[in-house]
């Protein structure tokens, strides 16, 4: 099974079939819930979210993004590091995730994502997305029932979106 993986991941091509395929072969889980899909002003106040459909935490990774630029092609490491810095100006992120229960999860690790086909748009998506970083992760199945997301300062941005999978969790070796 493996090997077939490997096969279809040098395939040539940019369908995302072929991603969720493969994703689906190698028995990844993932989500990915546009919560605001028009742009907005984000600030200090923050901005509240609810998905139209139950956002669970499928693996390691969950993030709540913010969608900085669409129709950015990938480029050299260093240039989309200038670019994510400049979008950012500084602005600090930070979110607060409410599971069904009422439990908080505060995340304020923000990375940069490039998306090839974009979540919130029809295409690339340059993002800055807030995680647990480093702190106890939120447990595999919690099912997040509100997204509270603020910023430092006000930050224009071109949509929100949730977004969980299993695709980089520790696979056990046997």
């Amino acid at each position: 099974m493996r090997l077939l993986a490997i096969c279809l991941l040098l395939l040539p091509g940019c369908d995302s079939r072929w991603d969720r395929a493969i994703h689906h072969l190698a028995g990844v889980k993932e989500q990915a819930i546009v919560l605001a899909d028009k742009p907005f002003e984000i600030d200090s106040n923050g901005r509240t979210f609810t998905g139209k459909e139950p956002m669970e935490v499928l693996g390691d990774m969950a993030d709540t993004c913010l969608v900085l630029k669409a129709k950015y092609p990938m480029a050299p490491q260093a240039k989309m590091d200038h670019d994510f810095k400049a979008l950012l100006q500084g602005t600090r992120i930070s979110a607060t995730l409410t599971d069904m229960s009422g439990k908080k999860y505060e995340l304020d690790s923000v990375g940069q994502a490039w998306n090839i086909f974009g979540v919130v748009s029809s295409s690339e998506e340059l993002s800055a997305c807030v995680s647990c970083g480093c702190k106890p992760k939120i447990p595999v199945g919690t099912k997040i029932q509100s997204i509270h997301v603020k910023t430092d300062k006000p930050l224009s941005v071109l949509g929100a979106y949730w977004s969980s999978t299993s695709a980089f969790d520790d696979v056990p070796e046997g």
